[in-house]
């Protein structure tokens, strides 16, 4: 579907649409969740990859319902990686300002 850059993050999907989600992966550990459902976009993050500690950090309206628009996709997944990302390194208290959200991260849906 999409790739940046780089390929630090790996994104699978874990269902096509209705809702459309994606399970985030940094370094072969799941990190987050993506999911687009009822017109809107949620990113989660798992602390220490754990889903009973998850943290929404990213949310929006989208135009899709149950899936993104074509034109919105990447839009919306850069910046919740973006999120994924910041929350990450502020986790594990190793702050990295070499991106804002408006950078790309990289990433690749496999």
């Amino acid at each position: 579907m999409a790739s940046m850059n780089r390929t630090d993050y790996e994104l699978t999907i874990s269902c096509p649409a209705f809702p459309e989600a994606y399970d985030v992966y940094l370094d072969g550990n799941q990190v987050g969740y993506i999911y687009a459902r009822w017109g809107r976009l949620t990113a989660y993050y798992l602390v220490d990859g754990d889903w009973e500690t998850q943290k929404e950090i990213y949310h929006s309206v989208i135009n899709g319902f149950g899936e993104f628009e074509e034109d919105e996709r990447n839009y919306f997944i850069n910046r919740s990686i973006a999120a994924i990302d910041d929350t990450h390194h502020s986790e594990k208290k190793v702050f990295d300002s070499s991106h804002h959200l408006e950078d790309p991260i990289g990433w690749v849906i496999k």
